[in-house]
C-alpha cells in the first residue's frame, strides 16, 4: 500500500518583518511576532505572571486574617520558605514583609511575633536587628544563651566549680589556672571572685 502524497503547506518568511517581527505566511494566515522585536536571535519571550500572584498561590491562606499565613511552597530544613523571585530565591517572609511594607533596609532582619517559621503573614512579622531578633527569642524562651546552654562558652558550671576548688585548695596564680583552664585571666578572676558563673 502506498503511502499518502502529503501536500505542501504554503509557508514564506518575508524578508522584511511585518508588524515589528516576522510574518509568517501559512496559508494566507499572519502571526504576529512582534515580541521578538526585543529578542536576542534564537531566544524566545517566556510569559511572565505577576510575582505577586505567583507568591500567593505558595500561601494558605485562612479565613481569619489574624491567624498564620503557612507557606506551602519549597521550604528549607531550617523551616523557612523559599520564593524564586526573577531567578534568585529568597525568604517567603522576607518578600512578604517587602510587598506589604517597602524594601528592607540592609543589614535588617524580619523577626516573626508568632514564632512560626513557614508563616509570610505580614501582621506576624516585624523589622529588627539581629541583636533584636536574638533578644527576642531568648525573651520567649526559645533559646537560652546563659550557663551550660551557650554552644560557645568553653567553662561549664562544673568546671568553674573545679576552678574554685582548686584555686583555694593550693597556692596557684590565676594566670596558670587561666592556662590550665584555656580561658583569660580576666574570666579566671570573675570566676574565682564569684562574678561568673554563681550557684543558684
Amino acid at each position: 500500500m502506498r503511502a499518502p502524497i502529503m501536500k505542501p503547506i504554503n509557508r514564506e518568511i518575508s524578508k522584511e518583518p511585518s508588524h515589528g517581527g516576522i510574518a509568517i505566511k501559512q496559508d494566507g494566515r499572519k502571526r504576529d511576532n512582534s515580541f521578538l522585536k526585543s529578542m536576542p536571535p534564537g531566544v524566545y519571550a517566556r510569559r511572565k505572571t505577576d510575582p505577586r500572584k505567583r507568591f500567593w498561590r505558595h500561601v494558605n491562606v485562612p479565613g481569619d486574617k489574624d491567624e498564620c499565613y503557612e507557606w506551602i511552597g519549597a521550604r528549607l530544613a531550617t523551616g523557612y520558605g523559599e520564593f524564586n523571585l526573577g531567578g534568585t530565591m529568597v525568604y517567603a517572609h522576607r518578600e512578604s514583609y517587602r510587598m506589604a511594607y517597602g524594601d528592607i533596609p540592609e543589614g535588617m532582619q524580619i523577626c516573626h511575633k508568632c514564632d512560626n517559621r513557614p508563616c509570610v503573614n505580614p501582621r506576624h512579622l516585624f523589622l529588627g536587628t539581629r541583636v533584636d531578633n536574638m533578644q527576642d527569642a531568648v525573651r520567649k524562651g526559645r533559646i537560652e544563651y546563659r550557663g551550660d546552654n551557650c554552644p560557645n562558652h568553653k567553662m561549664t558550671m562544673a568546671r568553674a566549680r573545679a576552678l574554685r576548688k582548686e584555686y583555694s585548695s593550693n597556692n596557684i596564680s590565676l594566670q596558670k589556672l587561666a592556662n590550665e583552664f584555656g580561658i583569660s585571666l580576666t574570666e579566671t578572676w570573675r570566676i574565682v571572685r564569684g562574678k561568673r558563673w554563681m550557684e543558684t
